[in-house]
């Protein structure tokens, strides 16, 4: 009898506890949803402006998310795989900033059995390629090059990895240590400007009499990469590498208050949240139109809806 006391009691607290999980995870996707609107996709919470469903659910279309087999969310106008979304958060010292992750595909340069795709152009989009990744490039002797464009602003920078370390023998699928790039050994990094669109070309470092014919028969491979997810592919063997890598999106709004709150007149003061916002002036009127939004520290959720932004439990 007591014996089974306490195993009823001991499945009551599992079951309990499970509830209580699972009523907190529909919860959280609430918070950052708009009413009536499905707040996850998989276990990827979809916060506004970002939505599913209807029209309701997100801001435009730039910003609809379709939620493939229930559990795989794409920007459905970029087609672009979604893999997190963050709002900013004063409560992440590391990164507070707004983001979306998404997979960004790898270039391949003389490469057997493996193709590149281009990596999709944002003009005209709230979106752009952040400062937040880093370009890498994998092979010896190689000179990779990307080129990035933000209105009429054209920013062309590289890298080159060096051919003086490499033997005979070098292969890329030799297991390479990305976070060692600085240096230029078997691949190379830099940082990136932001912009809306991104090219990769390769080319052999002809800078170094080192450089050779057999620099030409080298796979060589580049890509965008966010910066905090490096060290998750340093080691990686080249044959083992899917064709996408994570790289960051980040974002700005050009709308107005009403577009959002539908209302013209925001608080001028609030305790739960801020937005960044900037007067148009028309020849009828000024129109107060936001970049971004934010919850206040101490408050978490989307700061896009109304009520949106609740206090830290």
């Amino acid at each position: 009898m007591v014996v089974t006391t306490m195993l009823n009691n001991y499945l009551f607290v599992i079951i309990t506890g499970w509830f209580l999980m699972a009523r907190s995870s529909t919860v959280l996707a609430a918070i950052y949803a708009k009413p009536g609107c499905k707040g996850e996709c998989g276990n990827i919470t979809i916060p506004f402006p970002f939505g599913i469903g209807s029209s309701n659910c997100f801001l435009d279309k730039w910003f609809e998310i379709s939620c493939r087999n229930s559990t795989t969310p794409f920007l459905e106008h970029t087609q672009l795989q979604v893999l997190n979304i963050s709002l900013y958060d004063y409560n992440n010292d590391y990164r507070p900033s707004e983001w979306v992750q998404v997979r960004s595909p790898i270039s391949f340069f003389n490469c057997a059995n493996k193709t590149s795709k281009k990596s999709a152009n944002l003009t005209g989009s709230p979106f752009y390629y952040s400062s937040e990744n880093d370009f890498v490039a994998v092979s010896c002797g190689a000179f990779a090059k990307y080129e990035t464009r933000s209105g009429n602003r054209l920013v062309q920078d590289g890298c080159t990895s060096s051919s003086s370390t490499c033997s005979s023998s070098f292969n890329s699928s030799n297991n390479v240590d990305f976070s060692n790039c600085d240096d230029g050994v078997k691949c190379c990094r830099t940082s990136l400007d932001m912009g809306d669109s991104f090219k990769i070309s390769m080319d052999n470092d002809s800078s170094t009499t080192l450089a050779t014919n057999r620099d030409n028969e080298y796979c060589k491979y580049a890509f965008l990469i966010d910066h905090s997810e490096i060290d998750k592919y340093k080691t990686s063997h080249d044959d083992d590498l899917d064709y996408y890598v994570p790289a960051l999106l980040s974002w700005s709004l050009n709308v107005t208050y009403f577009d959002i709150f539908k209302t013209d007149v925001m608080p001028t003061t609030s305790s739960s949240f801020d937005c960044e916002s900037y007067d148009v002036i028309t020849l009828n009127s000024s129109l107060n139109r936001i970049y971004s939004c934010r919850c206040s520290k101490g408050f978490r959720g989307s700061a896009y809806i109304q009520d949106g932004c609740q206090v830290i439990n």
